[in-house]
């Protein structure tokens, strides 16, 4: 019985131990700043987005059944387009029923179906001809943006130089107050977060890790796929360091 009791308090004490939160350093005692870090990367990638809708004033069924044949018709497409699987995804079947106002009456509509696709192209200069042809298809609704394959394993190498940024303005400032950097007590996004990476196309970027298609223009020529492209992946930090 004396064992089990010991037993028990030594788990429980534990227990607290691991349940303590972590307790940040004074503001006296502390300094919070901000690192930047960019890498830019070769674009190799273009991602179309293809916005399959069908409309019907009458039935959802009638609504469904045309945008079948629109997901046919585009099948169809990337079939003759000889796409591998990979290259192609999708979102589910979505549809709605639209309201229509008459005044201050509001009274149901038609039906509307979306569904969007994304294809991927490896080769940039396949972009132009593949745009003309899937537009002569009748998907009018396209949109298409740069990517760079290997942005995803520059991630972590971001977030590194992000936080020596902030770590080198820490010990500047720290120098300037004649104190030292103890250690880091948090880093986190601007969004009181931990880091979290949100890639958009500046300008309607809106999170800290931002692509930009960057142009290069060393090697111009009468075809614009022939000038390399790069992207830019931007990200930001907030860091706390703990002052000796």
């Amino acid at each position: 019985m004396t064992r089990l009791l010991c037993f028990l308090l030594i788990i429980s004490s534990q227990v607290l131990r691991a349940q303590t939160p972590t307790v940040l350093p004074s503001p006296d005692n502390r300094i919070v700043v901000l690192g930047e870090a960019t890498l830019n990367l070769p674009a190799d990638r273009v991602v179309l987005t293809v916005n399959l809708t069908a409309r019907d004033s009458l039935t959802v069924q009638r609504a469904y059944e045309k945008h079948k044949r629109l997901e046919a018709s585009l099948v169809q497409f990337l079939k003759q387009a000889a796409l591998p699987d990979s290259a192609v995804r999708y979102q589910l079947f979505n549809v709605r029923q639209e309201m229509d106002f008459d005044g201050r009456r509001q009274r149901p509509g038609g039906y509307l179906t979306n569904q969007v696709v994304t294809i991927t192209l490896t080769n940039v200069r396949q972009y132009a001809d593949f745009l003309v042809k899937l537009i002569g298809a009748g998907f009018t609704s396209v949109s298409a943006q740069f990517r760079a394959s290997k942005a995803d394993e520059f991630q972590g190498k971001l977030l590194e130089n992000a936080v020596a940024v902030a770590r080198r303005k820490a010990e500047a400032i720290a120098k300037a107050s004649s104190r030292r950097i103890k250690r880091v007590s948090k880093v986190m996004d601007t969004e009181e977060t931990d880091p979290v990476f949100d890639r958009q196309i500046i300008p309607f970027a809106t999170g800290q890790l931002n692509e930009q298609a960057v142009t290069s223009f060393d090697n111009l020529t009468a075809d614009l796929t022939n000038i390399p492209q790069t992207i830019r992946l931007a990200a930001q930090v907030k860091v706390v360091f703990e002052l000796e």
